[in-house]
């Protein structure tokens, strides 16, 4: 198998479904590139699995997951050569994990083929990704270096990551119908998770007879399980490792059972491990009251989290990635629900000294907006206007479809001619008429009646009017300017911040506030968008809102940014300003895919009021 179709391959099993956009981003090839990879690799995959699309969404359709996994398997035993820097990483891990003491560097170049310049390189590097684990490099004069470890769980976790899928090791299923009678008594417990405890069977296959024995796991391991429902699959396990397992060797075999709801979860263990999450949370509910004011009741909020921040922790524990598919939707549609989950899991980092994973925030972000979405939120009543002869029945169908668009109660004013209308100071949330009316000092859109079918286009009108009427009541300061392309967006975007600050629209703070999400999160979006945003702490009482325009794309994090909405959150954040908000990012999402808008966006008259960006829509 070729390597790009193999790193296809790869995508598609890390994730649920990705779309077109996201692939051509991912691989930065074309379209006609990426279906000409998918055809070839599904011809490769015949009757194993398949790369299937269903409403624009590929997805991968795996028919046999023993033969999708030995394709793995072999390719990256046998593919990669010593020119790869991670097959040489598991070749120095595989090393240093086995030796158990200090290795020559002369005997580690020659076991990777490569010169010790090379080498040093390598540890360099390797030396810096093991910080995650815990776990570190030391070197001693004439002796080389040696590999030191926190927990037993990390030579378990480094065998499975970074050296299992790449060397040739010991299989404790190799003999004839070992893997079928193993399979079989994991069905009726798991059967997802079959691949990964077998996979855990091996690892241990490989410590044990190294006398690498797992004597003591992590004091921050929530232990959920029942082993009297798993002593079927425990004692034929020992009977293949001709050993008996210590208890942190169960708890590492286990854990694919520990990290999501399964049925050999024990109650009574669960309930312990909740009321052991309680002074955790209460840190949380106390950082999130320091820094943001919002509407959250905390102990509904924790009963509807308490089990996802269990598992949580021990997927943390044990470094297993989330599908990260949520995350560009949760950035562009619910900012203060991820903020408020940042603040959770930092707050879980420094206290159990954990490693979290970003994909983590984005299922955070989701219960901490489904309980702002609970908090009483009184819709205040929406006026629209009606000009001219319109029937009553038209008006009833007015009614009710921005009743459906904006769920909210609407109510009718009605003018008898263009005349009356015009003379009239009221705000509306749009105007209907049966007449061409001038446009000209009025705050909301005014559109024929004959274009309440046209309910895209009536949206986008709504929204950037809505937004506009925030601008001017002060709810909402906002500023446009162009940016130099040859900054870059780092740099452009550093400046916008670093302008606003001198003129006392934001303070210092908001820069490192700003800096720290980059790292975390992505803010470049599809259609050269980016959406940088963070806490705003210079106590004004409005969302800050700046929008920067390049004269041309730029490259960054393998995308292209064009258009930067900055956007400040306050740490106080009223109900009318998180409605401001919400209704400030549906119309960013507008413009992004309203090509018009987008185009009115690029060409905007700084003289003109933001109405203009609708203007031909």
């Amino acid at each position: 198998m070729a390597d790009f179709n193999y790193e296809l391959l790869d995508e598609f099993i890390k994730r649920d479904s990705l779309d077109m956009i996201a692939l051509t981003k991912q691989f930065n090839v074309s379209a006609k590139t990426i279906l000409n990879r998918i055809h070839n690799l599904n011809e490769s995959l015949t009757g194993i699995a398949e790369i299937k699309v269903n409403n624009q969404r590929y997805h991968l359709k795996v028919y046999d997951f023993q033969k999708l996994t030995d394709i793995q398997t072999n390719y990256l035993k046998s593919s990669l050569n010593l020119n790869n820097f991670t097959k040489r990483r598991a070749i120095i891990l595989q090393h240093l994990l086995f030796a158990q003491d200090f290795v020559t560097l002369d005997d580690l170049s020659e076991a990777v083929y490569v010169s010790k310049a090379t080498l040093n390189r390598d540890i360099k590097q390797i030396k810096r990704e093991l910080q995650a684990y815990q776990a570190h490099i030391v070197s001693a004069p004439n002796h080389g270096i040696c590999l030191q470890i926190k927990t037993d769980w990390t030579a378990g976790l480094l065998l499975a990551h970074w050296v299992y899928d790449y060397c040739n090791l010991i299989d404790a299923f190799a003999s004839t119908g070992t893997r079928t009678r193993f399979k079989h008594l994991m069905q009726p417990i798991d059967a997802a998770s079959y691949s990964k405890v077998a996979k855990n069977v091996n690892i241990l296959a490989n410590l044990i007879p190294r006398k690498l024995r797992l004597e003591h796991g992590s004091p921050q391991y929530l232990d959920l399980l029942d082993y009297a429902k798993l002593q079927p699959v425990i004692q034929y396990v020992e009977q293949i490792l001709h050993t008996q397992l210590t208890t942190a060797e169960l708890q590492f075999l286990f854990y694919p059972l520990a990290i999501k709801a399964t049925s050999v979860l024990d109650p009574v263990k669960v309930e312990q491990a909740v009321q052991q999450l309680r002074p955790l949370f209460e840190q949380i509910t106390q950082k999130i009251k320091t820094q943001m004011d919002v509407s959250l009741d905390f102990p509904r909020l924790f009963q509807q989290i308490k089990y996802h921040l269990i598992f949580l922790i021990n997927r943390a524990l044990f470094k297993v990635q989330l599908d990260d598919s949520l995350n560009d939707e949760i950035m562009e549609k619910y900012p203060v629900a991820l903020e408020l989950a940042l603040i959770t899991t930092q707050t879980i980092e420094q206290d159990l000294q954990l490693s979290i994973v970003n994909s983590e925030n984005s299922y955070l972000a989701v219960y901490y907006q489904m309980e702002l979405n609970a908090a009483p939120n009184e819709q205040p009543v929406k006026t629209v206007a009606i000009v001219g002869h319109i029937s009553s029945g038209v008006k009833k169908f007015i009614t009710q479809q921005l009743h459906d668009l904006f769920q909210t109660d609407i109510q009718i004013k009605s003018f008898t001619d263009a005349a009356e209308f015009q003379a009239s100071t009221e705000d509306f949330l749009i105007a209907f008429s049966d007449v061409p009316i001038a446009t000209k000092d009025k705050a909301f859109p005014i559109v024929r009646s004959s274009n309440i079918f046209r309910t895209t286009e009536l949206v986008a009108k709504v929204l950037v009017a809505q937004v506009y009427k925030e601008i001017r009541d002060n709810n909402c300061y906002f500023t446009i300017k162009a940016i130099a392309s040859q900054d870059g967006y780092w740099q452009a975007t550093y400046k916008m911040i670093e302008e606003q600050i001198a003129i006392g629209q934001l303070n210092e703070d908001f820069l490192d506030n700003w800096q720290q999400r980059e790292r975390q999160t992505n803010n470049v979006f599809e259609n050269a968008i980016a959406l940088p945003h963070a806490i705003d702490t210079s106590k004004h009482q409005r969302i800050f809102f700046e929008i920067g325009v390049f004269d041309h794309s730029v490259d960054y994090n393998n995308g292209q940014v064009r258009i930067v909405f900055l956007i400040g959150i306050p740490s106080k954040l009223d109900q009318e300003l998180q409605r401001t908000l919400a209704t400030l990012y549906d119309m960013i999402a507008t413009i992004s895919q309203n090509k018009e808008m987008y185009q009115n966006l690029l060409n905007y008259d700084p003289q003109q009021s933001l109405m203009q960006i609708t203007e031909g829509i």
